[in-house]
């Protein structure tokens, strides 16, 4: 009777423990559920503002076409169909490549933002900065908005769905300042 009831004991505290397992596997579940929500909404969103830009790209290489027609300084252009191929090729490379990111497990983000240089502000592990980078002459024009070449890709995690908190960057933006 006694190696029944200490078996009963056994059993209940491995029940015990199984549910403990199961509800935290639940809340992992849980966590990755909503930042798969999360992923999804900012890939709608990308789509949607690289539809915008789609439009606006093929606007500016129309403009380009108007232009090279009414040069009259002898300065040409390449012609407007090449440019807006080339235009678009790189526009449908960019947007492949960001689906392409998007689907990873890790949080992997474009940062466009970029203000202006202080020795406060600057992350010198994400920015890159073309031209005159004195930090004297900087603070003189923080007024001015510096022109971003490319934006800098950020990573939150793993591809393992692990370490979130930790954030390497993968590219640095690059700005340009005269």
């Amino acid at each position: 009777m006694e190696e029944l009831k200490q078996d009963l004991e056994v059993t209940k505290l491995e029940l015990k423990k199984t549910q403990v397992l199961l509800k935290q596997a639940e809340e992992k579940n849980n966590i990755i559920q909503l930042e798969l929500e999360d992923y999804r909404a900012e890939l709608e969103e990308t789509r949607k503002e690289l539809a915008n830009v789609t439009v606006e790209w093929k606007a500016s290489a129309g403009e380009l076409r108007e232009l090279k027609a009414k040069d009259q300084t002898g300065f040409l252009l390449t012609d407007g169909d090449l440019v807006e191929r080339q235009l678009e090729e790189i526009f449908h490379t960019a947007v492949r490549l960001d689906e392409d990111i998007k689907q990873q497990v890790a949080r992997v983000l474009w940062v466009y933002e970029y203000d202006g240089l202080t020795d406060a502000d600057v992350d010198f592990e994400t920015i890159e900065v073309k031209g005159d980078s004195s930090l004297a002459k900087e603070k003189k024009r923080s007024r001015e908005r510096p022109v971003v070449i490319a934006p800098a890709l950020v990573k939150r995690g793993k591809s393992t769905g692990q370490d979130f908190h930790i954030e390497n960057t993968l590219l640095k933006i690059v700005v340009l300042r005269d």
